[in-house]
C-alpha cells in the first residue's frame, strides 16, 4: 500500500511502559503526542494534554466573552456567546475522553467557575 512518508506519523500507544523498545516503521517519524481529528492522543491512552489545550481555547474565548460583558451586552447575549464558542470546545469528542474521571473533573471545574461568573 502507497504512502506518503512526509504526511505519515507514528504513535505507539501502551498502557504499560514498554519492556522491550519497539522498532519503528522505516521513514515514518514516532511521535510522542498526535493530534487526529481535533483530538490530541497520547501514548499511555491519557487526553489530558487534549483537554489542557482545549481549556486553553475556552479561556481565550472567556476573554472575548468578558469583553462583550464589559462593552453592554445583555445575559442573553453573553450565554449565547458562551454556547457558541465554549460548549463545542468542550463537547466535541466528549465520548472518547469522558471515561476518565480526572479529565472530567478539570472540565467540570472549569464549567463550574464559568457559571458563578
Amino acid at each position: 500500500m502507497p504512502t506518503n512518508e512526509k504526511k505519515s506519523k507514528e504513535l505507539l500507544i501502551a498502557k504499560n511502559p514498554v519492556r522491550n523498545q519497539i522498532d519503528s516503521v522505516e521513514n515514518i517519524e514516532r511521535c510522542h503526542t498526535l493530534k487526529l481529528l481535533g483530538l490530541t492522543f497520547q501514548p499511555n491512552n491519557k487526553f489530558g494534554k487534549h483537554i489542557s489545550e482545549k481549556l486553553i481555547k475556552c479561556n481565550q474565548c472567556l476573554f472575548v466573552i468578558r469583553g462583550c460583558r464589559n462593552d453592554g451586552c445583555d445575559q442573553h447575549e453573553i450565554d449565547l456567546l458562551f454556547k457558541t464558542l465554549v460548549l463545542p470546545q468542550l463537547t466535541y469528542a466528549l465520548s472518547v475522553y469522558g471515561a476518565s474521571t480526572s479529565d472530567l473533573n478539570s472540565v467540570q471545574n472549569f464549567l463550574r467557575r464559568c457559571y458563578k461568573r
